[in-house]
């Protein structure tokens, strides 16, 4: 089930996972390992610093030797460098308690996004 309702997800999952199942113990979550969209299961990614127009690939100044790949990669910070994440498995989760899970899921968007607004109005 891959219906998350934020981009960065794995810190604040098993986070969210871990509030859940303490405030429903009777909600049983099965949780399976998926590879990481992110950064397609390497645990790394390109150094954010080196996104946008300044070192596109149009431009004629890029220098492979120095600015390498691997040479300035930073850890993933969607699966914190384990390549994988942990999803609910819909499959052999319980229907009700995936059902509870997606309004624990909602309440938490709502919240985040009610969050947000505050801080833009300086709250």
């Amino acid at each position: 089930m891959s219906e998350y309702y934020w981009d960065d997800v794995s810190p604040n999952m098993i986070e969210e996972l871990k509030n859940f199942q303490e405030l429903f113990p009777e909600h049983e979550l099965q949780l399976r390992n998926v590879l990481c969209d992110r950064c397609d299961g390497e645990g790394v990614i390109t150094n954010p610093a080196f996104n946008g127009p300044v070192y596109g690939y149009e431009d004629e100044t890029w220098d492979d030797e120095y600015i390498s790949p691997s040479k300035y990669d930073v850890k993933c910070p969607a699966c914190g460098g384990a390549k994988v994440l942990k999803e609910v498995d819909a499959n052999v989760t319980d229907p009700f308690a995936m059902a509870a899970w997606a309004e624990w899921q909602s309440d938490s968007y709502d919240s985040a996004q009610e969050r947000l607004a505050e801080l833009r109005a300086g709250c």
